[in-house]
């Protein structure tokens, strides 16, 4: 990496303020063709990681509830390859909702999203937690790392 310029500028006696000038961050895309199936009551939340997934090439099955996630998910179970899921859902709330995956196959990789830490314990220890607030970034790389594909680098 190159330094950039670092500017000190201190007029006195006011004290002083100093800046960097650094080159900005970016990182590669997923390019994955991975189905993920995206439950989450909060309309808006769900959006958003539907819009961020398949920007990045996931083929996303969103869902609006754990009900409908269930019915999405025995209907297309071997085509669906990781599972996000909120925690706390009217109805069929994420811990049966894993459960109930879990019973149809075992090995799927599932990332809970929450927005208390006390729902690490709504899952089994196989499961990824993630807590709200959350950004897009920290979506795709866990999702990346959960699916076992390489966590994005930097673009040169």
């Amino acid at each position: 990496m190159q330094m950039e310029d670092l500017g000190l500028i201190s007029p006195m006696p006011c004290g002083f303020f100093w800046s960097a000038f650094l080159p900005a961050r970016r990182t590669t895309r997923a390019n994955s063709k991975a189905t993920v199936l995206v439950v989450e009551d909060d309309r808006a939340i769900r959006y958003l990681f539907t819009e961020v997934l398949r920007g990045h090439g996931y083929v996303v099955l969103p869902c609006e509830d754990g009900a409908r996630g269930l019915e999405v998910a025995r209907a297309q179970i071997a085509e669906i390859d990781a599972v996000i899921t909120d925690s706390r859902m009217p109805g069929l709330d994420g811990r049966e909702l894993i459960r109930a995956i879990r019973a149809l196959r075992p090995e799927i990789p599932i990332l809970v999203v929450s927005g208390t830490l006390e729902d690490r314990s709504a899952a089994d220890p196989a499961t990824r937690y993630l807590t709200k607030p959350l950004s897009p970034d920290r979506l795709t790389i866990e999702l990346r790392l959960a699916l076992g594909e390489a966590p994005p680098g930097p673009v040169r």
